[in-house]
């Protein structure tokens, strides 16, 4: 995925050009491919901003906010309790504090959903606007999904947003909810 915020490159770039030729079968000062850039790009990224792999601990340190009902309630590590998004567009956002590597997910369910409505996961970009990172996840009943790993994005925020309600009593219902970098 393109980098939407580069910072220049070049020193890593050139760094990258001045390998031996024989390793990667190109000339010198050629870059290999679009994903060794993009590569390239997000470790400058990082390292120049300081911005690190994103943890559990990470998503859960600051409840989430959001329209739909008790949002709080997605990253509060309690699979007991229940977030309900009651129309379609609801959403609980997450803030990491700072920009954050993420690149999977997974969520726990509630009981009574029929495992027939929707969300999709937006990230923010780092210039602005929610961008669609995962979409057509499905409700499900009361067990965790397995981990998700996803393209690897850098953002602030991350938010859950209902795009279908669960049949169930049209709304959806998740009792946990879980981003971070693996």
């Amino acid at each position: 995925m393109p980098i939407h915020n580069p910072v220049d490159a070049g020193p890593q770039i050139a760094v990258h050009a001045a390998l031996d030729t024989a390793v990667h079968g190109v000339g010198v000062s050629t870059v290999c491919s679009e994903t060794e850039v993009d590569a390239i790009a997000i470790a400058a990224i990082e390292t120049y901003f300081g911005i690190t792999e994103a943890t559990l601990a990470d998503f859960q340190a600051i409840p989430a906010t959001g329209t739909m009902l008790v949002p709080e309630l997605i990253n509060d590590n309690n699979t007991g309790t229940t977030a309900m998004a009651d129309a379609v567009d609801k959403y609980a956002e997450v803030d990491f504090g700072l920009p954050k590597v993420i690149n999977q997910w997974r969520h726990y369910g509630y009981v009574n959903n029929n495992s027939d409505g929707e969300w999709k996961l937006q990230y923010m970009a780092l210039l602005g606007g929610w961008v669609d990172w995962v979409t057509g996840i499905p409700t499900r009943a009361a067990s965790w999904t397995e981990l998700s790993v996803e393209t690897e994005v850098i953002t602030r925020y991350i938010r859950l947003v209902c795009t279908v309600t669960d049949s169930q009593v049209n709304d959806n219902q998740i009792q946990e909810f879980e981003v971070y970098h693996n």
